[in-house]
């Protein structure tokens, strides 16, 4: 795997992960 790659999903997990504590804490609320 490339680095360009390796970049591209680290970046989609966070956005990913962000995306889940939002809506976690969205429903907790």
């Amino acid at each position: 795997m490339s680095r360009k790659n390796l970049m591209i999903l680290a970046k989609e997990s966070n956005e990913g992960l962000e995306r889940a504590a939002f809506f976690s804490s969205e429903g907790a609320a």
